[in-house]
This record gives C-alpha cells, sequence and structure tokens, in this order.
C-alpha cells in the first residue's frame, strides 16, 4: 500500500481533473483497512495499552 501511495504510477492519472485524485482517495483508505484487518487482535490489544499509558 505504501508502494502504491508513493508510486509515480496511478489506475487513473493525476492530472485528469477530480477523476484522478478519486483512485487515490478510495484506494488508500480500503488498503488501510484491509492492513489493518491482518493485524493480530492481542498485538492490537498490546498497542491499545502502550498507546494508553504514554
Amino acid at each position: 500500500m505504501i508502494g502504491y501511495a508513493l508510486s509515480p504510477i496511478d489506475i487513473i492519472p493525476d492530472f485528469i481533473p477530480i477523476i484522478g485524485y478519486l483512485d487515490s482517495l478510495i484506494l488508500i483508505p480500503i488498503g488501510i483497512y484491509f492492513i489493518g484487518r491482518l493485524v493480530p487482535e492481542d498485538v492490537k490489544a498490546k498497542c491499545l495499552i502502550k498507546a494508553k499509558n504514554y
């Protein structure tokens, strides 16, 4: 996902008005969602505890 966000190659080029940025606006949050689902629940719980104590 980071590679897509930083890549100069897009599915729809950014120079096309409005639509060019929509692919990034939609695909990046979807990718973050799926990456978040790959993290095991116990790891998420440990990170939440550490974040609350910070």
